[in-house]
């Protein structure tokens, strides 16, 4: 996997585009360099679209793509980040917009670990556990390339900075956990699990590691799965390989049946809701 050496941070205070930059502009063509910040959002005549990456080669569009980040309850993951409980380097006073985080279980020299590219958290979240009354969510506006834990050099030291200010202070019994944007780490379809959940749908094909606009709402083809025509049922669901189905208790909803049927035809145009 080839990341780039940063990432972009907001351009705007909505987090939105409006309208087209230009006539010729479509969401058809991804690019391997970043126009837009990861998660911006643009809306054309009803339909929602997410600027995304791909953590890999999305192979067949028109289907669910799952977030391939990992809760960090455990320990650091690929793309997100358990904070240390006795975190000295975070402890401080409330209203501050940076903090700087200890990285458990962190191999700095491996690459393609992805904190030690600049900005990678950037629109992604890190929840605060200040206490049991209190536990904050905090959009991440941006994040400094990862160093080297002077006291454990088995650990990283991460600076985080945040759209609000903090609103108490943290002490050395906080834990926090940080996440990137879902939109950061798109895998393929057929990378879904029972495990995953689906953050957007790709209008064409994309190549590893490049940037695209997935679709999360409004007018949408998705793949059908082995039918999904039943009567009175309009809703829609997604399989684990990002295909739409019939609904079934547990399952993430993709959206509903737009248009009129006689329970014979599997046409897939729904009204996606991401």
């Amino acid at each position: 996997m080839a990341l780039p050496s940063s990432f972009m941070t907001d351009i705007n205070q909505s987090g939105r585009m409006e309208g087209k930059l230009r006539d010729d502009f479509d969401v058809f063509h991804p690019s391997a360099t970043q126009l837009y910040p990861i998660g911006f959002e643009m809306t054309l005549h009803g339909r929602t679209w997410k600027y995304c990456r791909a953590a890999e080669a999305i192979t067949v569009a028109h289907r669910g793509l799952p977030c391939l980040v990992d809760y960090p309850w455990i320990a650091t993951s690929l793309y997100s980040l358990k904070g240390l409980s006795t975190n000295d380097m975070s402890v401080g006073a409330a209203l501050r917009k940076s903090i700087v985080v200890e990285a458990d279980d962190y191999s700095q020299d491996t690459t393609p670990y992805a904190s030690i590219k600049k900005n990678f958290f950037a629109g992604g979240f890190c929840n605060i556990f200040y206490s049991s009354a209190l536990i904050g969510c905090h959009r991440i506006t941006g994040s400094e390339i990862a160093t080297a834990n002077a006291t454990t050099a088995a650990n990283l030291d991460i600076i985080l900075y945040f759209d609000e200010p903090l609103p108490t202070a943290i002490d050395a019994s906080c834990t926090m956990d940080v996440y990137p944007s879902p939109y950061m780490c798109c895998g393929a379809s057929d990378s879904g699990t029972g495990w995953s959940s689906f953050v957007a749908v790709a209008p064409c094909a994309v190549t590893a590691d490049y940037f695209f606009w997935g679709q999360t709402k409004g007018p949408c083809w998705v793949t059908p799965n082995v039918g999904i025509t039943a009567t009175g049922v309009r809703d829609m669901c997604f399989h684990t390989n990002g295909t739409i189905k019939l609904p079934v208790a547990g399952l993430q909803r993709a959206g509903y049946i737009m248009y009129k049927g006689d329970n014979t035809q599997d046409d897939a145009m729904i009204m996606l809701d991401i």
